[in-house]
């Protein structure tokens, strides 16, 4: 992957591994890629091979709303001559919108457009223009790289935590858990509400969606996004559709989304307050600031017969990229019981 950067709307790097799409870095205008590969020699990385994939736009992007209807999906499919299977959950998706959006007749043109680095330019040069520009790439990576470093600081820290709370959850909880920690530090993006173009052509999609497939919900589209400041536009994480880096197999299965989710909110609440009496001595520290200035709520569409969870229905007053989809399409009412919200962990940034 050569050094690049991107100057009009996005793209994505993503990891492609068993069966499973994981948004790895979301790129916005303005923004370098591939510095790691091309700051590195060959012979000392690992990052080889099919192991990360680059996009235009976004390959882990969701429509909410099951798409699978097939009176309605015969209708789109003959309108634009689609050859692409029906999709049957979630991450089907992709296909389907792909083929859609590429289409001559699709009525609005959109792409990315990015700036690639020559190998000259990473040619050793006594030039003093080159050699600023040699530094500022090699700042650029040692500040991306930041939260791999801290890593050993927060697995120690969080072991500690579940030693101390006598917690021995299944291992893919734990590892979930240690995710949504990530996520709170903004070292990978979560799923927010898309409300522009920037990771697609959204209006054209969604409008598509409403006159000729006939969709009866609203046509919410998640892409992945890093937590922002602002409270009112959290990111997501989905049970349904997992983007962990590490996973363990799972030592057994629960009935339901509904108790996996219970159990990764007892986790979370008790590191979270074993952080907080800062045995470590980690205060000021982006951990410690996280576990004061970041809200983990926890989302399903079915009511909690013990009040543990909220209902997704209740997100369109918590999240205001969800409040402006809707008021678009005032007559279209949120899909709260999208398979995406059937155990959906809601992060935001305290006011």
């Amino acid at each position: 992957m050569p050094l690049g950067a991107v100057i009009k709307n996005s793209i994505e790097l993503y990891i492609n591994v068993l069966g499973r799409i994981i948004p790895w870095v979301f790129i916005q205008e303005g923004h370098l890629f591939g510095l790691w590969v091309s700051l590195q020699p060959s012979e000392t990385t690992n990052h080889v091979g099919r192991f990360s994939n680059i996009i235009s736009g976004s390959r882990s992007l969701l429509l909410l709303p099951k798409i699978s209807d097939a009176t309605s999906l015969k209708r789109l499919k003959k309108t634009f001559s689609l050859r692409c299977r029906s999709p049957e959950n979630l991450t089907d998706q992709w296909p389907l919108l792909q083929e859609l959006v590429q289409h001559p007749e699709f009525p609005e043109r959109w792409d990315s457009e990015v700036f690639y680095f020559s190998r000259k330019w990473l040619e050793p040069s006594n030039d003093i223009a080159w050699k600023l520009f040699k530094s500022h790439l090699l700042e650029t990576a040692w500040t991306g790289a930041g939260h791999l470093r801290d890593q050993i600081i927060f697995d120690i820290d969080f072991s500690c935590a579940l030693e101390e709370r006598n917690l021995k959850p299944n291992p893919y909880l734990t590892d979930t858990a240690k995710h949504l920690y990530a996520l709170a530090q903004k070292n990978f993006p979560g799923y927010q509400v898309a409300i522009n173009n920037q990771a697609l052509p959204l209006e054209a999609l969604q409008k598509i969606f409403i006159d000729i497939y006939g969709i009866k919900y609203l046509p919410t589209v998640v892409v992945p996004q890093y937590l922002s400041s602002d409270p009112m536009c959290p990111i997501y994480y989905s049970l349904e559709v997992p983007t962990l880096m590490s996973f363990s197999p799972r030592s057994r299965k629960t009935a339901n989304k509904l108790e996996d989710l219970r159990e990764v909110k007892h986790i979370m609440q008790r590191t979270v307050e074993y952080l907080l009496e800062d045995k470590l001595k980690l205060d000021e520290t982006p951990l410690y600031n996280v576990v004061k200035n970041v809200e983990f709520s926890y989302v399903h569409s079915d009511k909690d017969i013990y009040n543990e969870t909220e209902k997704s229905s209740g997100l369109l007053k918590q999240d205001k990229n969800l409040a402006f989809d809707q008021s678009k399409y005032p007559d279209k009412e949120f899909c709260d019981t999208s398979p995406f919200l059937r155990g959906c962990v809601k992060i935001s940034t305290r006011n």
